[in-house]
């Protein structure tokens, strides 16, 4: 049951004012450290809950944006919301759907509220685009309107909008290309821009075409009903048509059980053609014929227009904006080069999710190729001893490479180089996110692998506990700090210990972190992250080995200070470990890397869904991470292990093997708006990707003294022993520094 209490109960019961208590709810720091102790444990003893849209009308401040459509059946319509709801949660704000169903009364029942709730902004897609008096009371009240699809007749407010007349102009050329001549359009209200704009488009290319072609425009509700009324009595007047197409689902539908229920009084076969929502899970057939458009893009373009208006109100109300679609009708795409049966592949890779995805969906490229293909699958330390051993390596085709490797491998002629091949498929490199190439597959001025795994290192924390009153409350009291993401490594285990029970009694999680400190490559990224975060090298530009200097020292005493507020198994624990332990929500926060982090949107594992948030790792240098997939010289099949490659690193299998738990670089993958509503930190991965830090020792950095496997394992194990207390910290970082120093010749 809500609690009934109200912030007088709270004021009394604290012994204070209501004015106090306010001041305490809204963490403003003129109250001293007693009153808000008080104040927390009287709305904790009493369960009160703030009202929140009441205190939004006293701070006159407001986190809502209401979005309001004619339709929650238009596919079209919702993936708005969807779009719009992304980008104004990743920015702080509340979005929230009504649906007007085309009724003028009650979109403006929808805008008064908006006005008594002092909205932050409204993005809408009026059905009264003549009429928009009621919205103008908004704005001049200071509420942000953004419209969409629909242009309001006297202007005066940004609007956002498909370039539908170039859409459907696009469409019809196509469509008279293929054969068509007897074309029907059914639209909604004429009234409406985006129906207007359509017809207008569909008509241009009609006639610009100088056929025999002939189109006749329909105008319906924009529902079923009036679309199978006005297409039925079309063709039982004896006009002919051999297609329709349809500006909405709604009229789709309409135009459909119309041809259904006249298809014996029609002259052949009639085709259907309608504008569609585009997503990754379309397929393409040749006798589907769909104009696809991104309501998700519309509706976040829409959303971004609105945070510009409320930074700068002035500067950019009444702008317009026209967003450019593609069209799409089943194109027969080329055939894929074929196989025989008994061609095969060996591909050896690292035991991951990636790996296991491939593997997953690898039927889909037997059956376009017709080869077979069959992945191995190791650890690091086996994997690395067959690529360094030259007579076991030449047993595989295609092997996966660590970003650290790439060098070691290429520099000795192990990997074919790849640059001719690549001039001959420029879309593979132009489909890939801008610098993974030279980061993960170069090697002096040529290329020798494909990514395979794009992997950014970043914190993700829990968002509903760091934006919670309570916590921040509780946090400054007990810190006098503010509770944020935290931005130095010092900071993190401050935030840590907070949220770990055992040294906070009250805390809502179990512990602070989880550390993935496996050795020797969990313990080195987590000390690589501290140590370049705090301005520390393992070597200088010079080359001298500066592991054991004081500030190193310093960062690994954090590391070792961390594991106390570790989920248990920290010593061995691997990094998807981690991703397990932040799942269970009895984590506060972890710094990861993004590929494994997939299972935390899968409400069958994962407690933690809708509640996470994500953000630079503390210092903002994170580790590089990926891995790249190279032809083996030698290789008896080198078009057919490109071929493999490129399907496997492609636009095409991005989405799918990252929804099957991969994590490839395509660029589809990261400005897809509708997979960034499942995984939203997509988005940052590619902003945090060129802040990475490459581990950059190898064999040819060292001479051909030390590789960087060695070096791991020098130094993880070391750092290992401290980890566990078996060494000081001093005494660890002056014996790595020292093997370092002997191999190296210093």
């Amino acid at each position: 049951m809500a609690s009934t209490s109200t912030i007088k109960d709270v004021a009394r019961q604290a012994g204070v004012s209501v004015a106090t208590v306010s001041n305490v709810l809204n963490e403003r720091e003129t109250v001293n450290r007693d009153i808000v102790r008080r104040v927390r444990e009287a709305v904790e003893l009493l369960g009160y809950k703030r009202h929140q849209s009441g205190w939004q009308l006293k701070t006159k401040k407001s986190s809502l944006v209401n979005v309001i459509v004619p339709s929650v059946t238009d596919p079209h319509f919702g993936a708005l919301f969807t779009g719009a709801e992304r980008v104004l949660n990743d920015n702080g704000y509340t979005a929230a759907l009504h649906v007007t169903s085309e009724i003028r009364s009650k979109e403006n029942e929808l805008l008064e509220m908006s006005l008594q709730q002092r909205a932050a902004g409204v993005l809408v897609a009026t059905c009264q685009p003549d009429d928009m008096k009621r919205a103008d009371e908004l704005r001049e009240a200071g509420i942000q309107v953004v419209c969409l699809e629909r242009e309001p007749v006297d202007g005066g407010f940004t609007f956002i909008e498909h370039d539908l007349r170039r859409l459907m102009f696009d469409a019809t050329r196509g469509l008279l290309h293929q054969g068509y001549r007897n074309i029907v359009l059914l639209t909604g209200p004429k009234e409406y821009s985006s129906e207007e704009r359509a017809g207008s488009g569909f008509l241009d290319a009609i006639t610009a075409s100088g056929s025999d072609a002939n189109g006749v425009v329909l105008e319906t509700n924009h529902d079923p009903e009036t679309a199978f009324r006005v297409l039925v009595e079309h063709i039982a007047r004896g006009r002919s048509a051999d297609l329709v197409v349809s500006t909405s689902s709604a009229i789709h539908r309409g135009a459909r059980k119309a041809l259904q229920v006249l298809a014996s009084q029609l002259q052949g076969h009639v085709r259907l053609v309608s504008i569609s929502e585009e997503s990754w899970a379309d397929v393409d057939s040749d006798d589907r014929l769909v104009v696809r458009r991104s309501g998700v893009q519309l509706g976040a373009a829409a959303a971004e227009a609105l945070l510009e208006n409320l930074r700068n109100p002035i500067a950019h109300v009444g702008s317009y904006r026209s967003l450019a679609v593609s069209v799409s009708l089943g194109e027969r795409k080329p055939a894929a080069r074929r196989y025989g049966h008994t061609e095969e592949l060996r591909v050896l890779m690292f035991d991951s999710m990636s790996r296991r995805a491939l593997s997953d969906l690898q039927p889909h490229f037997e059956e376009r190729h017709g080869a077979r293909v069959h992945i191995e699958a190791m650890s690091a330390e086996p994997l690395h001893a067959v690529l360094s051993d030259p007579a076991k390596r030449s047993a595989y085709d295609i092997v996966e490479i660590d970003q650290p490797w790439m060098s070691e491998l290429a520099s000795t002629g192990a990997l074919l180089r790849l640059d001719a091949r690549l001039k001959q498929h420029p879309e593979l490199v132009r489909g890939l996110v801008p610098g993974v190439m030279d980061a993960n597959c170069r090697f002096g001025d040529g290329y020798f692998g494909l990514p395979s795994r794009f992997d950014v290192e970043m914190l993700f924390y829990r968002k509903d506990l760091f934006d919670d009153p309570n916590q921040r409350l509780a946090y400054r009291d007990l810190t006098g700090g503010e509770l944020r993401p935290p931005e130095t490594w010092r900071e993190f285990n401050t935030v840590a210990r907070f949220f770990t029970r055992a040294f906070n009694p009250s805390s809502a999680t179990s512990y602070g972190t989880s550390l993935g400190t496996n050795p020797p490559h969990g313990t080195m990224v987590e000390f690589l992250t501290r140590l370049w975060g705090s301005n520390a090298r393992v070597l200088d530009d010079a080359g001298r080995v500066t592991l054991d200097s004081r500030e190193a020292e310093a960062v690994l005493e954090n590391y070792i200070e961390s594991t106390e507020y570790a989920a248990p198994g920290w010593q061995d624990k691997e990094r998807s470990g981690q991703v397990d332990d932040f799942a269970t929500g009895d984590v506060a926060m972890v710094a990861i890397f993004c590929a494994p982090a997939a299972p935390l949107t899968d409400r069958s594992v994962s407690r933690v869904v809708g509640k996470i948030g994500y953000a630079p790792v503390p210092g903002n240098v994170p580790v590089l991470g990926g891995w790249s997939m190279g032809i083996v010289s030698g290789c008896a099949r080198p078009d057919l292990a490109f071929d493999w490659m490129s399907w496997a690193a492609g636009m095409e299998m991005a989405i799918p093997l990252t929804i099957m738990g991969g994590s490839t670089p395509a660029l589809a993958l990261y400005n897809s708006l509708e997979l960034r509503s499942v995984y939203p930190w997509l988005g940052k991965a590619v902003e945090l990707f060129p802040k990475s830090r490459a581990r950059a020792i190898s064999l040819t950095t060292t001479g051909g003294r030390l590789s960087e496997f060695r070096y791991e394992q020098i130094v993880g194990d070391h750092i290992h022993q401290a980890l566990h207390r078996e060494k000081t910290s001093a005494d660890a970082l002056r014996a790595a520094a020292a093997e370092l120093r002997s191999i190296l010749g210093q």
